[in-house]
């Protein structure tokens, strides 16, 4: 998913995004030029991760 799609679909700015990108929080992969969101791996690890409040 593009990171303008994702921005949007979090509710944060495309900025943000790429901070979580460049900071390694969030997985990604390239097609061609494109740098994409990986949603489906991010997915699965949030799936796979325990998360208590």
């Amino acid at each position: 998913m593009h990171r303008e799609k994702f921005a949007d679909s979090v509710g944060v700015s495309v900025d943000v995004v790429t901070g979580w990108i460049n900071r390694g929080y969030i997985p990604t992969f390239e097609v061609g030029k494109y740098n994409l969101v990986n949603v489906a791996l991010l997915n699965k690890l949030c799936l796979d991760k325990e998360f208590r409040l």
